[in-house]
């Protein structure tokens, strides 16, 4: 797991999510600086920032375990000497490769980069107006809107060949969805206005509703995993729902989760009564997180 420990020692560090102990440092922070990223167990892909307030001038950089060194593989664009914004993604992994956004003019134009993490090599998968994002070991997708105002379509690209694909078939219908990520068997996404929370096993018919995003909506990062799909509230604490029963529950005193093979490794809320210091990790066991009605 990657984690960043604020303050005058911040830095980007593996940390064991079952006692929270410090594994390795990856890369010392300054005091200011910030960053998140993922780790699929060999590769460590973050954004990294040097102003908390600005999270638009950031520089991607990537590690693995086996070379040891850190590698600067991306990062924001300038445009007239200002920093172009970008979506607030971190970057995603899956099989070999990486994958993010990187803004390149004010109007929302940017491209979806794809890196190939053995190699190193950078390839522009599409160049669009591109929303959320998601990476499969065979496809890279991406949410875009045919013209302004209009709500987006998930698109799909093969990545061996650089051609469009038709989606999943779940996500094909889907209109105006962020945050859609999958276990290998189910994908869960947030889309509406109200906000709600959607899964649907792969190629189902169509998606179950699994509840409304509590207090108004929700914000990235969205996580699943064995069928529990979670979704952080704005407003503060978790959204968890169970797939498989239609079920979900709020946590109050978390922040988000991530998925780590059969466990969500839930975050607690630096303000939380539960916190005790250092990187607060729950472990949510799939297993035990089938929810009642």
């Amino acid at each position: 797991m990657v984690a960043v420990h604020n303050g005058p020692a911040g830095s980007v560090a593996l940390v064991d999510p079952a006692s929270g102990a410090l594994i390795r440092t990856v890369e010392p922070l300054g005091a200011t600086a910030q960053a998140t990223g993922s780790y699929d167990g060999e590769y460590v892909v973050w954004k990294e920032s040097r102003d908390p307030s600005d999270v638009d001038d950031f520089t991607v950089r990537e590690w693995s375990a086996k070379a040891g060194r850190i590698r600067t593989v991306g990062g924001a664009h300038t445009t007239r000497g200002r920093v172009v914004a970008s979506t607030v993604q971190d970057p995603v992994i899956s099989g070999d490769r990486a994958a993010w956004v990187e803004g390149l003019r004010s109007d929302g134009k940017a491209e979806v980069v794809v890196l190939d993490l053995a190699t190193g090599q950078r390839h522009i998968a599409h160049v669009g107006h591109p929303g959320w994002i998601a990476l499969t070991p065979d496809t890279v997708l991406y949410a875009e809107s045919a013209k302004p105002g209009a709500p987006t379509v998930i698109h799909a690209i093969a990545l061996k060949t650089g051609r469009a694909v038709a989606p999943p078939s779940v996500l094909g219908h889907v209109r105006g969805a962020w945050g859609f990520v999958s276990d290998g068997t189910r994908w869960a996404w947030v889309a509406g206005d109200p906000e709600r929370m959607y899964a649907a096993s792969t190629g189902s018919a169509g998606p179950e509703r699994l509840g409304a995003v509590p207090e108004g909506g929700g914000g990235p990062p969205v996580a699943i995993t064995d069928g529990i799909a979670t979704v952080p509230v704005s407003a503060g604490g978790l959204m968890v729902a169970d797939t498989a029963s239609d079920a979900w529950a709020f946590i109050p005193g978390a922040s988000y989760a991530v998925p780590d093979g059969h466990r969500l490794l839930v975050v607690q809320e630096a303000t939380s009564k539960l916190d005790s210091g250092g990187t607060p990790i729950a472990l949510l066991p799939a297993s035990r997180a089938r929810l009642g009605c």
